[in-house]
């Protein structure tokens, strides 16, 4: 089962104490990825997410405040993978560029 937990929007399908646009605090009351992870698990299927930091609409990628990117997708993910459960495969989508989030400490921030 794959999900797209981070759209390419910036919007998350959990509730996230570091952004607000998220499932919960826009339109929909639902954690979608609590939700499916929870059926997942549930059936004893795998589960993988995709987690789309969509670069080119984040003001601080590749400025003089990438750092704040970096951390702030970091956060996100720490959260996606400490709260739901294990997940078994994680997709980065990206824009083909080098990437702009620091992969060896980004992967080791699900570790």
């Amino acid at each position: 089962m794959v999900l797209t937990a981070k759209h390419v929007d910036g919007f998350l399908l959990w509730n996230s104490r570091w952004t607000v646009t998220t499932s919960v605090r826009r339109r929909f009351t639902a954690m979608f990825v609590r939700e499916i992870a929870k059926a997942a698990h549930a059936q004893t299927k795998k589960s993988a997410g995709i987690f789309r930091r969509w670069i080119g609409r984040d003001p601080d990628c590749r400025s003089a405040h990438n750092d704040r990117f970096v951390l702030m997708m970091q956060k996100e993910l720490r959260e996606l993978l400490s709260n739901y459960g294990k997940v078994d495969l994680l997709w980065f989508d990206m824009d083909f560029r080098p990437a702009a989030w620091n992969p060896p400490v980004t992967y080791k921030t699900g570790a």
